[in-house]
């Protein structure tokens, strides 16, 4: 380790290679190789070899692994669930007793409690990013879980830590305590040098993607407004994703009535 260099720990439940947790391990990833760039930072990953909901879905990896960007990515294999992991839990101690700073991801996982409540006992500063999981649950599956795991979360918030927001609007939506500060850092966009160049072409036209989960929370009507705008009669659109069928077929009869 560089002597000057500042020791930041990753925990996070999932990790790249790991797409079916979709934007989270896209943006961890690309957060972790533009840290690994910066001299001052000796960047380090912890988190499981999860590769799905389900517990035979596992990464098949060695361990630990090194990124391209040359910082170690460790992998504890995953025990049951998403991403429970009993040689996790043993190897917290050892590697937040290390670090200088703990980045972690995630909220409504075992590792969150475990890593909070170790960085409150030895003092260690936490920047916490929550993927858009702090919001107050008034609807859907166990509300009375979330709102008594959320009241967790926040007594066994660390001294000094920051709640890390990708936006404005996530913050505002967000169920904060007095005491806890928060910062909004956006995530960073990859662009191929096609874009940045702009040779990129398409005989479609413009296109534009919408890929990820069919939910309510997500807003998928207003991307359907939007493209019925006068402003957007030359894109195409194409929506990938899943969600319940009821709600599958509502954006289905609104986009005949609009006439996309």
């Amino acid at each position: 380790i560089r002597p000057s260099a500042m020791r930041l720990l990753i925990v996070s439940p999932s990790f790249h290679p790991a797409t079916r947790f979709g934007g989270p391990v896209a943006a961890m990833r690309g957060l972790c190789n533009a840290l690994a760039k910066v001299p001052e930072i000796e960047l380090c990953v912890l988190t499981t070899d999860t590769a799905g909901w389900n517990s035979e879905d596992r990464l098949s990896l060695a361990q630990p692994v090194c990124e391209d960007d040359g910082y170690p990515v460790n992998y504890c294999r995953k025990d049951r669930g998403s991403d429970f992991s009993i040689e996790l839990i043993r190897a917290l101690p050892e590697f937040l007793g290390r670090a200088d700073v703990v980045h972690l991801v995630g909220v409504y996982s075992l590792i969150t409690l475990l890593t909070l409540a170790y960085c409150k006992l030895r003092g260690k500063p936490v920047l916490w990013m929550p993927c858009g999981a702090l919001r107050y649950p008034k609807h859907g599956r166990n509300i009375l879980l979330k709102r008594i795991w959320l009241r967790l979360c926040d007594l066994l918030w660390p001294q000094g830590s920051t709640i890390h927001f990708t936006s404005d609007q996530e913050m505002a939506s967000a169920k904060l305590r007095r005491g806890q500060g928060c910062v909004v850092v956006p995530h960073g966009v990859d662009c191929g040098e096609d874009m940045v160049s702009g040779r990129l072409q398409s005989d479609l036209g413009r296109s534009l993607l919408y890929m990820g989960r069919l939910d309510p929370m997500k807003g998928v009507e207003n991307l359907l407004h939007a493209m019925s705008a006068d402003a957007c009669l030359d894109w195409n659109l194409e929506i990938c994703g899943d969600g319940a069928r009821a709600y599958v077929l509502q954006l289905r009869s609104l986009a005949a009535r609009l006439g996309l």
